[in-house]
């Protein structure tokens, strides 16, 4: 496996109404989007690098193991929310994704940069 570090922030706030959910206040999901083989992600874990109580602005990094089946050229997606949950709940206000290539070299199991 290969681990992907991403940093992540948000502004903590909850709209009205809303339960707050456990910490962390933010997600992170890893998906292929393109490439030769299969790509199996563990869900990142969060680390809080400063705030997070209510109300407080958050910021963090999340750490993911990936690996490939085969070697080839990736394009991995990640998807970042907020309380609101994966993709926004629907709405466009609270989520944003990424892209990052990733070049696998080797047999299966090995990976390069």
């Amino acid at each position: 496996p290969m681990p992907l570090t991403v940093y992540v922030a948000d502004d903590n706030v909850i709209s009205p109404g809303r339960a707050r959910p456990p910490d962390p206040p933010v997600t992170l999901v890893w998906n292929k989007y393109r490439g030769p083989g299969t790509v199996t992600a563990t869900r990142p874990k969060i680390e809080t690098l400063s705030g997070g109580k209510p109300l407080e602005k958050f910021s963090g990094k999340g750490t993911a193991q990936v690996s490939f089946s085969e070697p080839g050229d990736y394009l991995l997606h990640v998807n970042g929310g907020d309380y609101s949950g994966n993709g926004g709940g629907g709405a466009g206000c609270c989520w944003t994704t990424a892209i990052v290539k990733v070049t696998v070299t080797g047999g299966a199991g090995k990976t390069g940069n």
